[in-house]
């Protein structure tokens, strides 16, 4: 038998009836819990153990965070406010230690990648210019090393292998969609790798995973080819790789392949699309479409073993700690995962 049942919400664990995180990250026993205002918990009591305003720390405020990394020092967020800005606390989520305002011609930040003290920055603006950016900061010194800009092509995602990073560039037509790390320069991956661009992109173990009108695995040294699947329809974001398979979320479901062999394991149809990636418990994984419908699906055979009712709030994170689901769903709430063998 599966099921969820509430365990607690925000209120329960004293964090004040108004608060409204957007992102939510499991780290060891801890969970982050990401906005405007952010706090770090103990989710099996549950109790915080810091929270800082994170808006008023920053000019302008922040409205939203978008994406959130937590480092051994430090936690870098991907924020909104009166622009895109990235915003670094400590790591306990204590204080606001400083923060870096993008574009103005930017609405948010899409996606962050840290490696070998390095910041990648992807952001974008999908209502107004369709303009995408890359930035790239030094952590250690704070300082912006490398800025690109398109001035028409939406930048949706990033993946770091070795020397270059491959972006996600929302293009119909072959555009300049990589950097090379060593010598701080963009270039074209049809020209000098043999293939184009995709809308998502992500580095797993040695491969990259692109996802568009199909899914292609490559290996991430030599470029060349493992396998390919078509998909029905184009995935809102990068492949999720766990536990030897591939998941593929898109506007009709789940679809989930041999990470190896890229054979099709199964497939599920969901009410709506799934925006966001699954969070994974054992043999489950959960998932949630824009209908508000959480699903715990069997990831051996892809039954879906429970599905909730319809939330009369949007289903905008998922993360699971502790054999308990965390949501940000009007707030922030935990389930008690139930699975019986």
């Amino acid at each position: 038998m599966v099921g969820l049942e509430e365990r607690w919400d925000h209120e329960d664990a004293g964090l004040g009836v108004n608060f409204s995180p957007d992102l939510v990250q499991a780290d060891g026993d801890r969970v982050f819990a990401f906005g405007p205002q952010t706090a770090l918990l103990d989710p099996a009591v549950p109790t915080p153990i810091n929270t800082v305003d994170i808006s008023a720390g920053v000019d302008g405020g922040v409205n939203e965070v978008s994406d959130a990394i937590v480092d051994e020092d430090a936690c870098y967020l991907g924020a909104i406010g009166e622009t895109p800005l990235i915003v670094q606390t400590d790591r306990m989520a204590s204080e606001v230690q400083g923060s870096v305002q993008l574009s103005s011609e930017l609405e948010r930040v899409t996606e962050m990648v840290l490696q070998d003290e390095l910041l990648f920055v992807a952001a974008g603006a999908s209502r107004t210019s369709n303009r995408g950016q890359l930035v790239v900061g030094d952590t250690n010194t704070g300082e912006q090393v490398f800025e690109y800009t398109w001035s028409d092509n939406y930048l949706d995602s990033l993946a770091v292998s070795d020397e270059t990073v491959f972006l996600g560039v929302q293009s119909t037509d072959p555009v300049v969609n990589a950097y090379s790390i060593a010598d701080q320069e963009m270039f074209r991956t049809d020209q000098r790798f043999g293939f184009d661009g995709v809308y998502n992109v992500n580095v797993v173990d040695g491969v990259l995973y692109t996802a568009s009108t199909g899914l292609v695995a490559r290996d991430a040294a030599t470029h060349e080819v493992i396998y390919e699947q078509e998909l029905p329809t184009i995935p809102q974001l990068p492949p999720v790789v766990h536990d030897g398979q591939v998941y593929a979320m898109t506007t009709a479901g789940v679809r989930a392949f041999d990470s190896e062999t890229g054979a099709e394991q199964w497939s599920v149809r969901t009410t709506d699309a799934v925006i966001y990636p699954p969070a994974f418990s054992g043999r489950l994984a959960f998932v949630a479409d824009i209908s508000n419908i959480i699903y715990s699906i069997d990831i051996e055979t892809g039954e879906i073993l429970y599905e909730t009712e319809r939330f009369e709030s949007s289903v905008d994170d998922l993360e699971t700690i502790k054999e308990q689901l965390m949501t940000v769903m009007d707030g922030f709430r935990a389930f008690t995962v139930q699975y019986d063998e």
